[in-house]
C-alpha cells in the first residue's frame, strides 16, 4: 500500500502545473545474493532512494514552497506483488517523458535498474522513450574522463556554482 501511495504522488506532482520538466535523484544499494552453499550467484539490487522538490504539493506549507520529498524502497521483499509495484515505479522512472534522472555515478545503478524491470520485458520496448539520465560525477569531470572526481570534489565544485 505504501508503494502505490508514493506512486500516486509522483504522479501528481510530475503532472502537476504543466511544468515542462521534473527531475528526481536517484540512488541504489545493492548486495550480493548467495546461493544456499554460501557461494556468490550475482550482485542484486537492495534498495532505491528518490527524492524530489515540490513546490506545488499540497504538502508544502506556504513558508516552504521547495520542500524536498524522500523515500526508500526495500527492493529485497519477497512478495510478488509488491515487487510488481517496485518493479513498475522504477520502470516509471527510467521511461516517462519530461522526467529528469539525476544522480552521482549513476552509470551501474541504471544498468541495475534497467535489469530489474526489464527482466519480464523485452528491452527494446522501453528504449524509445528513456528518461535523460544526468551523472553529477560527468558533469563535473568537465570532459576530462580519464580521472573522474570523487563525490567530495564534486560537491565542492557545484558549491561554488
Amino acid at each position: 500500500a505504501l508503494i502505490e501511495t508514493l506512486m500516486q504522488q509522483l504522479l501528481a506532482w510530475h503532472t502537476a502545473d504543466d511544468k515542462p520538466l521534473s527531475l528526481i535523484a536517484i540512488d541504489t544499494e545493492w548486495y550480493d545474493a548467495e546461493s544456499p552453499e554460501g557461494q556468490k550467484i550475482e550482485t542484486a539490487l537492495s534498495t532505491i532512494q528518490l527524492a524530489y522538490a515540490d513546490n506545488v504539493s499540497e504538502l508544502s506549507s506556504q513558508d516552504d514552497p521547495n520542500l524536498i520529498h524522500t523515500f526508500v524502497v526495500d527492493l529485497t521483499v519477497q512478495q510478488p506483488e509488491y515487487m510488481q509495484k517496485a518493479r513498475e515505479l522504477i520502470r516509471w522512472i527510467l521511461y516517462t517523458n519530461n522526467l529528469v534522472v539525476l544522480g552521482f555515478a549513476v552509470g551501474h545503478d541504471v544498468h541495475m535498474l534497467r535489469d530489474f524491470v526489464t527482466e519480464q520485458l523485452l528491452p527494446t520496448t522501453l528504449q524509445a522513450s528513456q528518461s535523460p539520465i544526468l551523472d553529477l560525477q560527468l558533469i563535473s569531470a568537465c570532459g576530462n574522463f580519464s580521472t573522474l572526481p570523487g563525490l567530495k570534489a564534486s560537491a565542492a565544485r557545484f558549491s561554488e556554482i
